[in-house]
């Protein structure tokens, strides 16, 4: 089962909504007397010590259900259905091994520092030491399973200690969000020329599409031959960079840099009632037809 972002930022907005707590070493488990006695021994000190226990059986006497960090991000892979209610956990599937936050940073490969972060929802941040991840859900806020004395908190971004971003490794994101965070962690693409080929060819083609370079014969087809070349060599021109069609470092910051082309779209022969709820949804303006 295909997992993404956006799949585990709706998670993760469910599990704060329900209020998910935190204990060490689970994955979205109902909270309950064996598991507490399990992990207590598979755990121990620092986080199964008898001062904390009273909250524990408070956890539940309440039905609550927890996680810690990482069990957040694994709750959400592991589920077969991506029903939050039942979590139907398969451990280690859908491409998540039981893995630390640690070493989940290792396996990151598009990162950066935190105050290069773009605005990509779903994106994995972690502290200094990488040993806590939270998830960025957009418009500056984070949700993450804290620690015992705080639960699951949603937060302004501005406010943690987080120091690092990066795609998280074991869910899929839109290409476009792809392209973004290498641009803004400066972690580009093979230089891309006359010849190449391939996903990251394609997402050239979709930028460029996207910012009015129109590709009329063969679209975003991940096959960068003269019609890409010549559309990169006007794109390079509009913005004051050698126009040499060659797709490197500098075009691909500034193919993410430049702003998109915005459209309206006239949609005539439907119902008021259809072109109401289109505005409503869109914006624009509704104009009766004559």
């Amino acid at each position: 089962m295909t997992k993404t972002s956006e799949g585990l930022v709706k998670w993760a907005i469910e599990a704060h909504k329900h209020g998910w707590v935190y204990w060490y070493g689970t994955c979205g488990y109902v909270c309950t007397s064996d598991l507490l006695k399990r992990k207590t021994n598979q755990y121990g000190k620092p986080h199964y010590v008898p001062e904390r226990e009273a909250k524990y059986k408070k956890h539940i006497a309440a039905g609550k259900v927890c996680a810690d960090c990482i069990g957040l991000f694994k709750s959400y892979a592991w589920d077969e259905d991506d029903n939050i209610a039942t979590r139907d956990s398969d451990y280690g599937s859908n491409g998540q091994p039981d893995q630390g936050a640690k070493t989940v940073l290792s396996k990151c490969k598009v990162k950066g520092d935190i105050g290069t972060i773009p605005e990509i929802p779903g994106l994995a941040v972690w502290t200094k030491t990488g040993g806590h991840i939270g998830l960025y859900i957009g418009n500056g806020e984070v949700i993450e399973l804290r620690g015992y004395s705080y639960d699951c908190k949603r937060s302004k971004l501005s406010e943690r200690s987080f120091v690092t971003w990066g795609l998280y490794p074991y869910v899929t994101y839109p290409a476009e969000y792809v392209a973004m965070a290498k641009a803004a962690a400066g972690t580009y693409a093979t230089t891309l020329r006359k010849g190449s080929k391939g996903a990251e060819v394609k997402e050239v083609q979709n930028l460029l599409i996207g910012h009015g370079y129109k590709l009329p014969q063969h679209g975003a087809d991940g096959d960068y031959g003269t019609e890409t070349v010549d559309a990169v060599k006007r794109f390079q021109r509009d913005n004051g960079l050698t126009a040499d069609g060659i797709c490197g470092a500098k075009t691909w910051a500034a193919l993410r840099a430049a702003p998109n082309v915005k459209y309206k779209v006239t949609i005539p022969g439907v119902s008021k009632a259809v072109a109401g709820e289109i505005v409503a949804k869109y914006g624009g303006e509704m104009v009766e037809e004559v």
